[in-house]
């Protein structure tokens, strides 16, 4: 009778210690990458949001790094592990380069880790430009598998934004990217601090009726485009 109450008492335990076991074994084998999906989300897919303005420009910032969140779910392994991104472009959109490392580690007893990447600069003024940065499970096969099916992939959305909220019509004419930029790269600054006197308004004036000599009609924002003026 003790040796029946012996096995019946050790059986419970044995069984926790084989359920145990297969869990932990569980999770190092099946550890699966989802980005952040906490802050800005678009329909529940993660979202970065990167913004250049007339400054960066006049600094020439041509790039700027960012991060995004990784999560693991299931991690339990006392070794330090590696994954992959990559990144592609939409073909509806204009595309934005974004540089992602060669690869990025997950140190052992870590469930989440922040990845850096480089965005570029986008080509046109004021218009969206996006990314999207999205695990390359084919290289990360043997170390992590795909997790929550919107947490794949991270949206990278940059905008070149320059356009100055006091700008004055009835001194420089109707706004537009292409004369503020033009302006930028004469006065080497940004529009608040171009005064808008006459020996400013006559200099980029000249500037410009020089330009024309050699160059074709630097164009406005609206429909159907026209020749931008300076008053």
């Amino acid at each position: 009778m003790k040796r029946y109450r012996i096995l019946l008492f050790c059986l419970p335990l044995l069984l926790w210690q084989a359920c145990d076991s297969n869990h932990i074994d569980d999770y190092e084998l099946g550890a699966k990458l989802n980005f952040y999906t906490g802050r800005t989300t678009v329909n529940g897919v993660p979202e970065r949001i990167c913004l250049f303005n007339d400054q960066d420009y006049v600094d020439g910032i041509t790039e700027k790094t960012d991060s995004v969140r990784v999560d693991i779910m299931g991690l339990a392994t006392e070794r330090e592990r590696a994954f992959y991104c990559k990144a592609d472009v939409p073909e509806e959109l204009p595309g934005l380069g974004v540089r992602l490392e060669e690869k990025y580690a997950v140190p052992s007893h870590q469930y989440a880790v922040v990845i850096k990447f480089v965005v570029e600069a986008p080509e046109k003024f004021g218009t969206e430009h996006l990314a999207y940065i999205r695990f390359d499970n084919a290289r990360s096969a043997g170390e992590f598998t795909p997790g929550l099916a919107e947490a794949q992939t991270c949206i990278v959305n940059c905008s070149f934004m320059i356009y100055p909220t006091n700008w004055k019509t009835t001194t420089w004419g109707d706004y537009s990217n292409g004369k503020y930029k033009f302006m930028m790269d004469e006065f080497k600054t940004v529009y608040g601090n171009i005064k808008g006197t006459f020996a400013n308004k006559k200099r980029i004036r000249e500037k410009y009726e020089e330009y024309r000599k050699t160059n074709p009609p630097i164009m406005d924002d609206q429909y159907p485009p026209q020749e931008i003026k300076f008053l």
